[in-house]
């Protein structure tokens, strides 16, 4: 195999990119609209705006129900965990061998039942959400009374 020496080419024009040429700009037409009845207008404005901060507010209370729920869930399932263990533990102290069939409608008790008290602090008093909502809600009660007050105006 003989290499071949190749022999670099020099350009002999420079690359120039190409320039998009921007077309001026077009003036946006000058004209006016007339309204008839402005107030009519902006009383309807004001009531859309008025029902768009009703369904925020809405939205918001579902927001917290939701925080709520999810904490109850929370709460819920470590409950099932600690019942859970309670159960097992109890089986260590119960006999082993058959035993009797519980039927639901018949009134059945141990005689001593084994009863632990356990704290637990309820969801509806923990403070695991952020208190943000809290605030979006009296902003939006504030601008919702702006808008009524508004209303009344043009009334």
């Amino acid at each position: 195999m003989t290499k071949h020496k190749t022999a670099h080419r020099k350009r002999t024009h420079k690359y120039t990119p190409r320039h998009h040429t921007s077309k001026p700009k077009e003036k946006e037409p000058n004209y006016m609209v007339q309204i008839n009845e402005p107030n009519v207008l902006r009383k309807d404005i004001l009531e859309g705006l008025k029902e768009t901060i009703i369904f925020m507010q809405g939205y918001a209370e579902f927001k917290t129900i939701q925080i709520e729920k999810v904490d109850l869930y929370g709460f819920l399932k470590d409950q099932i965990k600690e019942l859970q263990g309670l159960v097992n533990n109890l089986k260590k102290y119960l006999p082993q061998g058959k035993l009797e069939l519980v039927v639901p409608g018949e009134k059945k008790r141990l005689i001593n039942p084994v009863a632990k008290t356990v704290n637990h602090v309820p969801p509806s008093t923990r403070t695991d959400h952020p208190t943000s909502v809290a605030s979006e809600l009296d902003e939006l009660e504030i601008s919702l009374k702006d808008i009524e007050s508004q209303l009344q105006t043009l009334n």
